[in-house]
């Protein structure tokens, strides 16, 4: 495969649209990622896109922006987890080691 880099700078309407809709989906992605962590995520797929369609304020942003934010909020949430989980276990075995 090769990628081709094309220059590209938008005017100032599209980069004001751009914005609009990176802010929207970043929003929907939070709002997503605060209610899997609520729940510790025993939330299902279907219940997380009920949330998400039922936002205001995100109607720019169609169905794949949407299930894109859903995805990378799912993603996040098994960083943090296993972030947190990775420094439980730094702090027991710095515990045990200073015992």
């Amino acid at each position: 495969m090769i990628t081709i880099k094309l220059p590209y700078t938008p005017s100032k309407s599209n980069k004001e649209i751009i914005t609009r809709l990176m802010k929207q989906q970043s929003n929907c992605m939070h709002h997503v990622f605060n209610r899997i962590k609520d729940s510790d995520n025993n939330i299902e797929q279907k219940e997380l896109t009920v949330i998400v369609n039922s936002m205001n304020n995100i109607g720019d942003i169609d169905s794949w922006f949407k299930q894109s934010a859903i995805f990378t909020a799912n993603a996040k949430y098994r960083a943090f987890k296993e972030n947190v989980k990775q420094i439980e276990e730094d702090r027991k075995s710095t515990r045990l080691n200073s015992s």
